[in-house]
This record gives structure tokens, sequence and C-alpha cells, in this order.
């Protein structure tokens, strides 16, 4: 792999890929595929299943039932952290929609992470798309 992350530089000046606050050191059960039913959703449709799925965790007696979408630095390191360690590329075909805005005012997606590294993009929370997911963290 010639570049850990894509070599896209869009994302060099803005303000979450260099605060502190986009990484927080903790522990976390993090889905490493999509949530069934996120794709194809917009932005605010994928809250309501995010909700929804919270509500199902509660219902099983789940312990830590608060959930939430990573930072897009948090699912950059976890994609990284999870090949470096496991030799296996996650969300190959597939983006997770994070909670981090850019400064354009579209949310930073992480994802298809193939041959030549991880992509860092972005979408208006108006769009949808059919691989364009979350990967909910709780």
């Amino acid at each position: 792999m010639d570049h850990p992350v894509y070599p896209y530089d869009w994302f060099n000046n803005e303000t979450w890929a260099k605060s502190p606050k986009e990484m927080k050191l903790s522990w976390a059960i993090v889905k490493k595929d999509v949530l069934d039913g996120t794709t194809s959703k917009k932005w605010n449709d994928q809250e309501t299943i995010l909700k929804q799925y919270e509500a199902e965790l509660q219902r099983k007696g789940a312990k830590n039932t608060t959930i939430r979408r990573r930072t897009g630095l948090e699912a950059v390191w976890d994609s990284m952290l999870y090949y470096t360690t496991n030799g296996e590329r996650i969300l190959q075909g597939k983006w997770d929609w994070t909670q981090t805005q850019t400064s354009y005012g579209s949310m930073v997606d992480v994802g298809a992470f193939g041959q030549g590294g991880l992509d860092v993009r972005f979408d208006a929370p108006g769009y949808s798309n059919p691989r364009l997911g979350v990967c909910p963290s709780r």
C-alpha cells in the first residue's frame, strides 16, 4: 500500500483534522461494518435508525447502550489500527458517515479501504448512497 490514506489534501486545512477534541482516549465497542438499514439514507434519517438501534440494545439488556457516530479521526484511527493489527481492510466497499462537520458544512465519511489506501471524503447531509452508512460506536 503506497499511502495509508488516499493522497487527497482537501482536509489538510480543516480544523477537525488537527483538533485534539476529535480524538479522545477511551474505550468503545464499534461495529466494523455499517449498521443494517443505514445505507441509502440521508444523514438525519440515519440518526433515527441509530436511536432505534439504541432502543433495541436496551430491550435486549445490553449494559452500554449509548450509541453515537464516530468522529472522522476516530474512524480513520480505528480503520488503520484494525488493519495494522489484523491485516484486514474494513469498509472496503462502504463508507462510515461520521459526526464530523467540514468547513463546507458537509459531513466527513471514511471508508473504501482498498489497495490505494483509506478514503476520507465528505457529503452533504441531504445526500444518500447505497454504500454510505454508519458504524455505530457505544
